[in-house]
């Protein structure tokens, strides 16, 4: 196991050192999670698959890791929001939008975070509220989300599009017609919508 993780640690700092992040990370995970990995090799490797960037994160490892990298003390607010956003994206893939949806109410309470990421947050936000057909939830971070005036036209037309479908999901056509209608008679809507 000895040489099976230094190798794994050797080519995920190649990988890294070549540009291929995600290729880096899947393998210091690999580490982490190999059970005959020795000790202080599975708590570098750890360290080694904390996020940095919140605006480009893909969760490339498991749930577990960014379970376990959540717990390290020494995490800046940007690591632990990055590490939250693959915890959710972990939650999503295995099915648990509730779940996911908990990580990224986490994240939208830090401040600071730059406007564009907070708009996909709460746009994620209320998408998990939907996958787990909690529909008057997911219609009010929508309607946040449409509510703020910085928000770009894009944004605003999908969430608006989304609180319509809510109403669908539920069977509420009047109330779904109406929503519809209200992104028709728009102005500002991108033509794309």
């Amino acid at each position: 196991a000895d040489f099976r993780s230094v190798a794994r640690m050797g080519l995920a700092r190649c990988l890294l050192r070549r540009g291929d992040r995600a290729g880096s990370v899947g393998q210091y995970a690999a580490v982490f999670e190999d059970p005959d990995a020795p000790p202080q090799f599975r708590e570098t490797a750890l360290r080694l698959c904390v996020p940095d960037d919140p605006s480009t994160i893909r969760a490339v490892a498991s749930k577990r890791v960014y379970q376990r990298v959540l717990s390290l003390p020494s995490l800046s607010v940007q690591q632990r929001a990055a590490t939250r956003l693959c915890l959710a994206e972990c939650c999503l893939r295995e099915g648990k939008p509730d779940e996911a949806t908990q990580q990224y109410q986490q994240v939208l309470g830090n401040s600071g975070l730059e406007p564009r990421l907070a708009w996909e947050i709460r746009l994620k936000t209320a998408h998990g509220y939907l996958r787990s057909k909690q529909y008057q939830a997911a219609r009010t971070e929508y309607e946040k989300l449409a509510a703020l005036s910085d928000v770009p036209p894009e944004y605003r037309s999908n969430a608006l599009l989304c609180i319509a479908h809510t109403h669908v999901r539920e069977k509420d056509y009047a109330k779904a017609a109406a929503a519809f209608a209200e992104i028709v008679d728009s102005p500002g809507v991108p033509p794309h919508h």
